[in-house]
């Protein structure tokens, strides 16, 4: 490392080849942390919970805090009517997004405990999107051996692909 070292500069001037010398400056480099975890693009289905999560160290010092943010802004209790867990630690959750909340991005600032940050890069998230029923399956009374059925109608946005009934 070169932190500690010491620099000057020397001046030569036009007129006769005069020099002058600078008093000494040290360089200080200060750690940073270091994101050794980097959190990931969430997909989710709409209303589970999405988990941005980081993992970072530090050279010397230790890490002070962790600041997520939402397309620069910063996220706290007050975010979206407390939509989030997490905003101040390693681990951010957005709990129950609704399919509105896709293409949102998010980054995290991680500093010491000299107040020096590292910014990670933004990073997305992706909510696939839930069948909205349009019309619930109604209740059905028969006798025994009689058969019956019954009906539930989507909007088809997104495509159905499996009925499963239970």
């Amino acid at each position: 490392s070169i932190s500690g070292y010491l620099y000057r500069v020397k001046l030569t001037t036009t007129a006769g080849g005069c020099e002058t010398i600078s008093n000494p400056a040290t360089l200080t480099i200060n750690p940073v942390p270091n994101v050794t975890s980097p959190h990931t693009d969430q997909t989710v289905c709409e209303f589970e919970n999405a988990i941005f999560s980081v993992a970072a160290n530090i050279s010397a010092g230790s890490i002070s805090s962790y600041q997520w943010q939402r397309s620069g802004a910063v996220i706290d209790a007050g975010t979206d009517g407390g939509a989030y867990t997490g905003f101040s630690t390693n681990n951010l959750t957005e709990n129950n997004p609704n399919r509105t909340f896709t293409g949102r991005i998010y980054r995290v600032i991680i500093r010491s405990d000299q107040n020096y940050p590292t910014l990670t890069d933004y990073k997305p998230l992706t909510i696939n999107p839930l069948a909205d029923i349009t019309d619930q399956p109604d209740p059905s009374v028969v006798c025994v051996g009689d058969n019956t059925s019954f009906t539930v109608v989507t909007d088809g946005n997104p495509t159905v692909t499996n009925y499963q009934w239970e």
